[in-house]
């Protein structure tokens, strides 16, 4: 009987240390599956969830003109998709903003301007700004409207416009030497054309 109530405890003992064995493996699954899916969550939200929301706030910030809150948002995510564009354009669309507020006097209303395209003309061997054409069309006050081209150099000063679109076309008494400039100017400098809203 001694050896049959042995074989019964150490059964007991090893029923016991069987289940504390298996509700130590299925704690360490549960546990295990939880970490893995904190740390799937984690690297989800900072590689994909977070910079998105950081790009589109920095989209809208643009949107209401805010150059400088936007940019401090697109630095925080510099390898997000589009950012070096979207930096490079904001570079442009600041340098036009700040010529036009610069050329306010040329324009009987400023609001009644319509920017159709921009051109940034460079030399070819060097990055930098040397000449900014705007083609424009400006809605007179008595209904007429009045469209041709206006230069800066790369320091956003006004240099002078061209009315009309095609040099050939124009008449004796426009200023031919300022289109015939900016004709040069399309032709032998490497070009950026930003698009404007």
């Amino acid at each position: 009987m001694k050896n049959y109530a042995n074989n019964e405890n150490l059964n007991d003992e090893m029923n016991e240390f069987s289940e504390k064995n298996f509700d130590r493996r299925i704690r360490f699954c549960i546990y295990s599956t939880v970490l893995v899916i904190v740390i799937f969550w984690a690297y989800l939200y900072l590689q994909i969830i977070r910079p998105q929301n950081i790009y589109l706030d920095a989209v809208r910030e643009l949107d209401y003109g805010n150059y400088d809150v936007a940019e401090e948002m697109l630095l925080k995510i510099p390898h997000y998709e589009n950012v070096d564009k979207i930096q490079e354009q904001m570079k442009y669309e600041r340098f036009l903003i700040k010529c036009f507020s610069d050329a306010e006097y040329i324009f009987e209303d400023i609001s009644n301007v319509r920017v159709n395209n921009v051109g940034f003309y460079f030399f070819e061997d060097t990055d930098d700004l040397y000449y900014c054409v705007v083609n424009y069309k400006e809605h007179m006050l008595d209904g007429s409207a009045k469209k041709g081209y206006l230069i800066f150099d790369g320091d956003s000063e006004y240099i002078g416009e061209c009315y009309g679109d095609d040099i050939s076309k124009l008449s004796d008494e426009d200023d031919r030497g300022m289109c015939e400039f900016i004709d040069k100017i399309k032709h032998y400098f490497s070009k950026t054309v930003v698009s404007v809203n």
